[in-house]
């Protein structure tokens, strides 16, 4: 595949996952309309280069592989040692 198809490919793929969200692969597959070899060609393209995350399920699952700044860091981390409010919005610990 000529590299400008595969850059084509790689921006259809993105932006057709842009607006399903994570999604299996079989069915993104299936919203492009293309064959499993082009699919996975761009799939790999978009893997290595971080764009895109893999996940989970029966034929695998794909995200956006957007990645966090550093400076936005942990929720978790952020609110270690604070107090937590139950349900009733009392602070527990």
């Amino acid at each position: 595949m000529a590299r400008s198809n595969l850059e084509g490919d790689m921006n259809a793929f993105m932006s057709t996952l842009r607006n399903v969200g994570s999604v299996g692969n079989g069915a993104l597959r299936n919203a492009l309309g293309w064959a499993e070899s082009r699919y996975w060609k761009a799939h790999a393209a978009l893997f290595e280069s971080g764009q895109i995350k893999k996940g989970r399920g029966r034929g695998g699952s794909v995200s956006t592989g957007a990645k966090r700044s550093k400076a936005a860091g942990s929720t978790r981390a952020k609110s270690a040692g604070r107090p937590r409010a139950n349900k009733s919005g009392r602070k527990t610990g």
